[in-house]
């Protein structure tokens, strides 16, 4: 059995109000083509299909006609979509029922069915995925596990310390993933060896790392820690979406982040990105390896002095190649604001060079929990609005127990906001 796993489309995303649709319809065209050259057997896709919870009507239709075509020109046998921390697990999960006529299982959030008493019992069987070989066969099962939001994880309480609230999501996300795991195994059951088992997710795992890091490292911010690989049950492959550099885990190719298809930002602009394939027989050794994506858009980041800058542009300019550009000056001494306003877009007026984004980079500047944060997009997006609110109450002059008072007013807040939001749902 072959699969196919990528992740983090952002389907709709912009790159400094730069629209990167065009992008993604010809990585999507390229998808297509390659489907049909590899022929897998299941595709997955790991999350972050859209970059918003409300993406535009030209975004849902790149989603859509991608999907119609791969069970028009019968591409692979099944496709499985999670759902991920920037999509909406109901826009993702609407219309569900009508994709799975065409070989879709969308999970686009954790189910919970009604009447189960407090409503907070998962039905695990919705994360339960079988893909059939070519003679009818079951031949491969898919834990389909969504972004695990902080509610699926953890029920709040007040006065809890972070030790408390980590350990708390910690034992909630292991319980997810072996019953998860353990439902798929028993509804598998096959005379003779089992059948492989893939687990998705969309998580920050330890040891991951980002573009703008460059090296592995654990995430701890704001006394939060990524999830520990060690917390996952057996699996004969993971396939992850989140970290939008490519990657495997703890040196197991087995376990691996696909990366986003596309540069999402200027830490990402010589990158290479890819998809993987993964081959999957009983009783050996997964076989996996990376396919190159083509980018069609060139993002550059520059830095160094303004004078080094200046000629890195007229380089640019000269070959004649369109590109999207940073600028940030990170040496050098003295007044910016001639070379921000006049120099560097002057040196690009009229040509195909575009300068998104500058910035004094220079050293000096201090740096709080919350900023270190912000500073990387892939770290920022790990948190939820609880865990942020916590990072910039300590950068605060205030007690423990101010802190603690602060944190459960706001945890208050949005456990009312998502009761109020289930309601909703069951309402429609």
């Amino acid at each position: 059995m072959r699969i196919l796993h990528t992740a983090d489309w952002h389907l709709g995303a912009q790159l400094h109000e730069q629209s990167r649709l065009p992008e993604q319809e010809e990585f999507l065209k390229w998808m297509l083509r390659t489907m049909d050259q590899e022929k897998p057997d299941a595709l997955l896709i790991a999350g972050d299909v859209f970059d918003s919870c409300a993406p535009s009507n030209a975004a849902l239709n790149l989603y859509y006609e991608f999907l119609s075509a791969v069970f028009r020109h019968c591409l692979c046998r099944r496709v499985v979509v999670v759902g991920g921390n920037h999509d909406s697990p109901s826009l993702l999960d609407a219309p569900g029922n009508v994709l799975d006529h065409i070989g879709t299982r969308v999970v686009g959030g954790v189910a919970y069915p009604k009447g189960n008493g407090d409503g907070r019992i998962p039905d695990h069987r919705n994360e339960v995925v079988v893909v059939e070989d070519s003679g009818g066969r079951p031949g491969l099962v898919i834990g389909a596990v969504p972004y695990l939001r902080d509610t699926d994880l953890r029920t709040s309480a007040a006065q809890e310390s972070d030790e408390v609230r980590a350990e708390k999501r910690r034992i909630g996300f292991q319980q997810h993933y072996h019953a998860i795991a353990d439902l798929a195994r028993r509804e598998c059951s096959t005379p003779g060896e089992p059948l492989p088992l893939v687990l998705t997710g969309h998580l920050f795992l330890a040891g991951g790392f980002t573009a703008a890091e460059k090296s592995e490292r654990d995430l701890q911010v704001g006394n939060l820690t990524a999830f520990e690989p060690a917390l996952l049950p057996p699996a004969d492959y993971y396939a992850f979406g989140h970290l939008h550099s490519p990657q495997a885990i703890g040196g197991r190719e087995t376990c691996r982040y696909s990366g986003s298809p596309l540069r999402m930002n200027f830490g990402e602009a010589h990158q290479e990105k890819s998809i993987v394939i993964v081959d999957l027989s009983p009783g050996l050794d997964p076989v996996v390896r990376r396919v190159p994506v083509p980018q069609t858009q060139r993002i550059e980041q520059l830095t160094g002095t303004p004078e080094a800058i200046a000629s890195m542009l007229k380089e640019l300019v000269a070959s004649g190649v369109g590109a999207w550009v940073d600028v940030q000056v990170t040496e050098g001494e003295g007044d910016l604001t001639p070379w921000m306003h006049t120099e560097f877009p002057g040196l690009v007026e009229g040509t195909e060079v575009r300068l998104l984004r500058r910035q004094n980079a220079r050293p000096g500047r201090a740096a709080t929990t919350l900023a270190a944060a912000v500073a990387d997009e892939a770290v920022l997006d790990s948190f939820s609005p609880g865990d942020l609110f916590r990072m910039r109450l300590s950068d605060e002059d205030l007690t423990r127990e101010e802190k603690d008072a602060y944190a459960s007013m706001l945890d208050e807040i949005l456990r009312e906001m998502d009761e109020a939001e289930g309601g909703k749902e069951q309402g429609r």
